[in-house]
């Protein structure tokens, strides 16, 4: 998975963190391509909530993003990570259901079933 940093270049350390945790969210699904990395600092919230991670994933014509905040760039980035593993599980119980309909709890109309 290629990673995109869309501000200045982080810190060493946090650099290497970020490559770790996403790189662990590929195994969700398949054909995750890019990660866009964004860490901002947000003036207007109180102290404890200040810095700010965003991270979009992209591949396969899916867009996955997730923002949250943190006292530090480090907890922000593990509250993403979360949120982002959460959706990407949901993504794919989507995506298997759909290309098995009778796993996925539904049963159309016009189906018949043998007994």
């Amino acid at each position: 998975m290629e990673i995109v940093f869309r501000c200045k270049e982080p810190a060493g350390s946090l650099k290497e963190a970020v490559q770790e945790k996403l790189g662990h969210l590929a195994r969700f699904l398949d054909g995750l391509e890019t990660a866009e990395v964004r860490f901002l600092e947000d003036p207007s919230r109180i102290p404890a909530e200040r810095e700010v991670c965003e991270v979009t994933l992209s591949g396969h014509g899916h867009h996955v993003r997730a923002r949250c905040c943190g006292p530090d760039h480090a907890v922000a980035l593990d509250l993403v990570v979360d949120k982002l593993a959460h959706q990407l599980t949901k993504l794919k119980g989507r995506l298997q259901r759909r290309s098995h309909p009778r796993h996925g709890g539904q049963v159309t109309a016009g189906t018949s079933w043998l007994w």
